[in-house]
Parts: structure tokens; C-alpha cells; sequence
């Protein structure tokens, strides 16, 4: 079995996540695919937004800490979106 397939699991259990994760399948399940589509890319989409924005209003309320972390961001950013364009452009390479 993958690595990466029994550290989710395990994670999973330990975190009791299985519970949240069968009330969200109970939930959609009845919905059409379509919506379940919907739902399931506005999920991806909406906590991340909400979790960046928490976080920011925790990490930066401090001016000494924000001067701190806003370089350290901005170049995680930088190579995330570097990295991303790399990836994208290496299928174009090959013959």
C-alpha cells in the first residue's frame, strides 16, 4: 500500500474525521451529481479563503510579527506560483 494512502488513513482515525466525513456523504448523496460538483468545488473554493483570512488577522495583529512573516509569505507565494508555472509548461517540452 502507499505511504501517502495509510498516512491519511491513520490521520483520519486519529482525528475521528470519518464522523464529519459521513455526514458530508450522507448529505450529498442524495443531491444529483451536478450538484454535488457544485457543492463539493464551492467547499474547495470558500474554506481556504476563510482559513487565510483568520489567519492573517492572527499572524499580522502584531506590527514587529507581521514585518516578520509578510517577506517569508510573499516568497512562499512566489515559489508556489513559480513552481506551478514550471510544472505547467514542462508536458509543452517534450517532442
Amino acid at each position: 500500500m502507499n505511504v501517502h494512502v495509510q498516512l491519511v488513513r491513520s490521520v483520519l482515525q486519529r482525528t475521528n474525521a470519518y464522523v464529519l466525513l459521513d455526514h458530508i456523504d450522507k448529505f450529498l448523496s442524495v443531491l444529483p451529481r451536478g450538484q454535488q460538483a457544485i457543492y463539493a468545488t464551492l467547499a474547495i473554493q470558500v474554506v481556504p479563503i476563510f482559513l487565510i483570512f483568520g489567519l492573517s488577522k492572527i499572524l499580522f495583529a502584531s506590527k514587529r510579527l507581521s514585518n516578520f512573516l509578510l517577506p517569508v509569505f510573499i516568497a512562499f507565494a512566489m515559489g508556489g506560483l513559480l513552481g506551478d508555472v514550471f510544472f505547467h509548461t514542462l508536458p509543452h517540452l517534450q517532442p
